[in-house]
């Protein structure tokens, strides 16, 4: 228990202890209800909640299995089989403190002399439980409302975005609470025009979309680099369009008014090639 974390609930299966027949329960919160709903009304529900255990800062996930209804329903099947991934709960914390004691053993024979990290590991990132994840889901709702692509509001709507998946912990590492913070911060202006590009199809046909150009403030990306963080925000801002349209991104400094660059058109997933 005290290296293994549930992360997420993969698959849930019944198995029928008599003639090994299997059912695979499907999430309760999903899109397949009606898809096989006259053969299955069996779901699975599962809540994560803190560790009973004294000085556990880790949490434990709980599995119900529940009718459309959101009633407890008992299965005919007495054997559960529950695939899940699992991290390392607070081991990386431990490892922390081994330094340069931590050692590693092959599995197999190598020519190597030596293996060590160029870092230590870093703590576990939880989000936050209950109230305190109430209020970040009511923020990102009423933001999802707001415009990314208007000037400073824009920025800041975007920022504050940014800042609802910001779960690192001060208290457990100030280092990388102050670099997230940086990351957010570094955003010094968003703006944004119309643009047209050919969507990825022989008819010749065009589509409007949107160019957003971000300036980033480099002194606050010592240690992390700018460019990762824009292609994160690249794949983000993708993901926020509306249909028949797309973005693209054009990424610059406050040093410099030459974007260091400018990605293809992307709708949703796909960027337009």
């Amino acid at each position: 228990q005290n290296g293994m974390e549930v992360y997420s609930v993969d698959q849930v299966t019944g198995v029928d202890p008599i003639s090994g027949r299997t059912t695979e329960y499907q999430p309760f919160y999903s899109f397949r209800h009606g898809a096989r709903f006259e053969q299955q009304q069996t779901f699975w529900y599962a809540t994560r909640r803190p560790s009973l255990q004294p000085a556990d800062r880790g949490t434990e996930v709980h599995l119900s299995l529940v009718d459309l209804g959101f009633d407890p329903r008992l299965p005919a099947e007495s054997t559960l089989l529950v695939r899940t991934t699992c991290t390392n709960r607070e081991l990386p914390l431990i490892l922390q403190k081994a330094g340069e004691r931590l050692a590693f053993e092959l599995e197999a024979a190598a020519p190597l002399a030596r293996i060590r990290c160029l870092r230590s590991p870093s703590p576990p990132q939880r989000p936050p439980l209950r109230r305190g994840l109430y209020w970040r889901l009511l923020s990102h709702l009423c933001l999802n409302h707001l415009s990314v692509s208007h000037g400073v509001e824009g920025r800041d709507a975007l920022q504050e975005i940014l800042r609802l998946y910001d779960f690192s912990d001060p208290e457990l590492d100030k280092r990388a609470a102050l670099v997230t913070q940086h990351l957010i911060d570094g955003i010094t202006s968003l703006t944004s025009r119309a643009v047209v590009a050919r969507p990825p199809t022989s008819d010749g046909s065009f589509c409007r979309g949107t160019e957003i150009t971000i300036e980033f403030d480099e002194e606050k990306y010592i240690g992390t680099g700018t460019f990762l963080f824009a292609c994160a925000l690249e794949r983000f801002l993708g993901l926020y369009t509306s249909i028949n349209s797309f973005t693209q991104l054009v990424a610059t400094t406050t040093k410099s008014a030459t974007p260091f660059r400018t990605w293809l058109p992307r709708a949703g997933e796909h960027p337009l090639i």
